[in-house]
This record gives structure tokens, C-alpha cells and sequence, in this order.
């Protein structure tokens, strides 16, 4: 199977970047911060792909890009950091195009929404944990079709 790339950590010259492997959105870091990055996707085990020289940075060599996919356990922690928040129930909705997934807290009120397409290997992971997710009881995981409403309006 066919990964596409979470982030890539990127050297060039002495400045340091992150890409994001879904926006193809590129931040400057700090020295310091892509140290930490590169050192914890490192004992996670998440940096699949080296490319370029090897470069001299603190006393240490880093290479020019390293390539992560998040493993399920990092990418859990990530969802129920950014995604989830203080959502206890989580409303995805399959249109055919899109999957759009709702945030509702215990009271069952909006807190955000967001949509991700088919055929995307990102997507469809994180779906994947998330549904593993509900199974451990950290959320109720409620799925809609298009057939179906999945709102109402008070």
C-alpha cells in the first residue's frame, strides 16, 4: 500500500522547515524545535524515508529531508489533541464525495466540523482511528449516509 507523507523535516542551507504532506504547506522552524521533531518522530519509529547529505547541526548529523507517516498510536494522540478536544461524540457523514465529520461535546452542542475527500490514504487512516478510537470508549461514534439526516434544525 501506497503511503502519502503526514510531514517531511527539511534542511536547507541553516534554516529549517516542516512540510505538511497534506497542504504541501511549508513553516520555518527553529534549530531547537526541529531537533525535538526529528528526535521524537525518531523513538516513535515514524520517519519512513531519508533523502539528501547529512548535515552537521548541534554536534550531531541530520539528514536534508526525512520523510514521517504517524503510526496509529501517534496518530491517535494527534487526533484527540486537535480533533477532538472536549468532544464526546463524533458525527461522520458519508455524501459519496466527502466525509464531513462533526464535533459535538456531552451536551451535544457544535463544536467544529471538518471534511475530507475519498481516495485519500490520510483520510481514510484517520477514520480508521478514529473508529478504533470510539471502540475504546473515549467518544460515541455515530455514522450518517446519504440517504440519511444527520442534523436537525431547533
Amino acid at each position: 500500500m501506497m503511503f502519502e507523507i503526514d510531514k517531511s523535516l527539511i534542511i536547507k542551507g541553516d534554516k529549517f522547515y516542516e512540510e505538511d504532506g497534506e497542504t504541501n504547506q511549508i513553516r520555518e522552524l527553529t534549530e531547537r524545535e526541529y531537533i525535538r521533531k526529528y528526535k521524537k518522530n525518531l523513538m516513535e519509529n515514524c520517519i519512513v524515508n531519508i533523502k539528501g547529505n547529512l548535515r552537521k547541526v548541534k554536534d550531531e548529523y541530520y539528514p536534508e529531508k526525512a520523510e514521517i507517516i504517524w503510526t496509529k498510536k501517534e496518530l491517535k494522540r494527534l487526533l484527540k489533541n486537535q480533533l477532538l478536544e472536549n468532544g464526546k461524540e463524533i458525527i461522520v457523514y458519508y455524501d459519496g464525495l466527502l466525509r464531513t465529520i462533526v464535533v459535538l461535546n456531552e451536551r451535544r452542542e457544535f463544536i467544529k466540523m471538518l471534511q475530507m475527500e475519498y481516495g485519500s490514504t490520510k483520510g481514510k487512516r484517520k477514520v480508521d482511528a478514529l473508529m478504533e478510537m470510539a471502540e475504546e470508549g473515549i467518544f460515541i461514534l455515530r455514522e450518517c449516509y446519504q440517504n440519511e439526516v444527520w442534523f436537525k434544525i431547533d
